[in-house]
């Protein structure tokens, strides 16, 4: 009986093997497809005495921290990129636009005004979140946001 256990626990960890690379595969193949329509994202906050603008792409990281500084720009790492698609594959980016701020401060000067966009290659327009409060995104985009805020320093 105690074989029969072990054997049985065997084949369970090759099938969650197997579902585990089968998983990775899928992701991976979600990724590449997103990864070729994706021109660039952005994070821009605004308020009477903060600006802070983030842009990637595959190659760059433009930045601003300062409304009086100009655009510095920064060679995207392969593993960010990557890392920042993976993020993207699981928002329904077709969906920013009906996100829901968690909160509204911003409506009376309590937060920064803040948006996050993705630009497709095949169109002019974003697709942009309607604003929410500067560190209080909609969960749905609070890890890919969080993730591009760590890709710049944090002084010019």
């Amino acid at each position: 009986l105690t074989t029969i256990f072990f054997n049985a626990c065997g084949s369970s960890k090759d099938l969650t093997s197997k579902i585990s690379n089968e998983n990775a595969t899928e992701t991976s193949k979600r990724v590449e497809t997103i990864s070729k329509n994706i021109e660039m994202l952005e994070y821009k906050v605004n308020s009477r005495g903060v600006h802070k603008l983030i842009r990637v792409n595959q190659k760059n990281i433009s930045y601003r921290l300062d409304r009086n500084h100009e655009l510095l720009v920064l060679p995207t790492a392969k593993e960010d990129w990557e890392e920042l698609m993976i993020l993207l594959a699981n928002i329904d980016v077709k969906g920013l636009p009906n996100l829901e701020a968690p909160s509204k401060a911003h409506h009376y000067d309590g937060a920064a005004q803040t948006n996050f966009s993705v630009y497709l290659n095949d169109s002019k327009l974003a697709l942009t979140t309607p604003t929410f409060d500067q560190g209080n995104p909609n969960k749905a985009i609070a890890e890919i946001v969080e993730k591009m805020i760590t890709l710049i320093p944090s002084k010019n």
